[in-house]
């Protein structure tokens, strides 16, 4: 279900049917058989990890150099997103029953439930101490240490979203919705910024 290129441009993450593996200059350097089919992968930014969600509600954190199993947690029901958060150290998996956030070597984990069916993750802040959540027409910024909100209430949208980005800085949310629109959203507050249709038309 995807391929990730490493930041250094060094490796390359493949999830296939059933197996993650990692490829170094185009040579197989670790390859882990999950065993079922694969709903999600994504890479760390920080240390030589990736995290993969099957269709059992798993998730597995896979060290991509070995290709040894670090951790695996259940998910919340069938999982459509994994990002990692606080730098590298802890997992967040959005899916069917909400948001389920779990340090990789430890036992701190939460379970946010409340938000609906998640269709997309990712990690904002610097650090990936904040988590942009879609789910259904709204998206939400969860904190990574307890899954507490940010915003006094979501960011709605006139249709349902599909795709999260944050910028580096953590200041901005952008989402990509099913009404071909994209907008940004100010992470401090929740507010829409602005709005954009392809490369010709913006609003503010």
């Amino acid at each position: 279900p995807s391929c990730l290129i490493s930041r250094d441009g060094g490796a390359i993450t493949a999830g296939g049917p059933f197996v993650v593996e990692r490829y170094d200059l185009g040579v197989l350097t670790s390859e882990h058989d999950i065993g079922v089919p694969l709903t999600a992968v994504e890479m760390s930014p920080a240390a030589p990890v990736a995290v993969v969600a099957d269709d059992s509600h798993a998730v597995t954190v896979v060290h991509a150099v070995s290709g040894d199993r670090l951790a695996q947690k259940p998910g919340p029901g069938v999982i459509s997103s994994v990002a990692f958060a606080d730098a590298g150290a802890s997992v967040a998996a959005g899916g069917a029953s909400g948001v389920t956030l779990f340090v990789i070597f430890g036992a701190r984990s939460w379970t946010v439930s409340n938000v609906g069916p998640v269709t997309a993750l990712t990690p904002a802040g610097r650090a990936g101490d904040w988590i942009a959540t879609a789910a259904g027409k709204t998206v939400r910024l969860l904190s990574s240490t307890d899954g507490h909100e940010r915003w006094p209430s979501p960011n709605t949208h006139p249709k349902p979203i599909i795709r999260l980005a944050a910028s580096g800085d953590g200041r901005w949310i952008a989402t990509g919705c099913t009404d071909r629109m994209t907008r940004v959203i100010d992470a401090l507050t929740g507010d829409r910024k602005s709005t954009r249709l392809n490369s010709s038309h913006i609003t503010i």
